[in-house]
């Protein structure tokens, strides 16, 4: 399915907040639309940073806490099948190599934005204009 993704990259210098967007489309499932925003916006990371990643999916921050782990057993199923997204969680592990990660359930003072911002743009099918809260 069709689906609209957008970041936003927020941060502090010499007390100045800035900001960074990115929006596309990609035809994936729900969680590889999510991984492949996170990891858009981690790709545009220059410098090593502390980073809060806000997802409304539990299921991106119950897999991140286990993102060693899964590293180290090759982002493999218990029954040794490869699991899925396992090029976008590496992308991310690399990521988190240089990178202070944290990510949390819920919403962000952006959230509602993106959600205008994809159905503004018309990414994604039509039922993607309707991203969850």
């Amino acid at each position: 399915m069709r689906r609209g993704i957008g970041y936003v990259l927020e941060c502090t210098i010499n007390d100045v907040p800035f900001t960074i967007t990115g929006f596309s489309a990609v035809d994936a499932t729900e969680h590889a639309a999510e991984l492949t925003a996170i990891t858009a916006a981690l790709d545009r990371m220059t410098r090593p940073a502390e980073i809060t990643i806000h997802s409304v999916d539990p299921y991106i921050r119950a897999t991140y806490s286990m993102i060693s782990k899964l590293a180290e057993e090759g982002f493999t199923k218990a029954n040794g099948a490869p699991m899925n997204n396992r090029d976008l969680w590496a992308k991310i592990y690399e990521h988190s190599k240089t990178q202070t990660i944290d990510v949390i359930t819920g919403t962000h003072e952006y959230s509602e934005w993106i959600r205008s911002e994809i159905s503004r743009r018309r990414l994604g099918g039509k039922e993607n204009n309707e991203i969850q809260k």
